[in-house]
């Protein structure tokens, strides 16, 4: 895949590396998050504080729905079928 035209060179080499063949040559999120910190911090101020908020409210976003994976595995949480039927008089308009 050809990168777009004037993307930054150093953004190009981490994308590159995040589709690595091997699983196991990728960077972890940390690595990506630090990596682009450095792109953002080399780039326009102006620029670079705008992509580092939006990039930062991502990554905590992804970080809170990581932690919340481990409520969809407890399957006692779950409301019984009664609960969810559709024909009950609990529904009727």
């Amino acid at each position: 895949e050809k990168p777009i035209p004037n993307t930054n060179d150093k953004f190009v080499a981490l994308y590159e590396e995040c589709w690595r063949q091997e699983p196991d040559e990728r960077p972890d999120i940390h690595k990506v998050n630090s990596e682009l910190d450095k792109i953002i911090d080399s780039t326009d101020p102006k620029v670079s504080t705008s992509l580092a908020n939006n990039f930062k409210n991502e990554s905590e976003t992804t970080v809170i729905l990581r932690n919340d994976d481990s409520d969809l595995l407890n399957l006692q949480n779950l409301p019984s079928c009664d609960d969810c039927d559709i024909n009950s008089d609990k529904y009727q308009i």
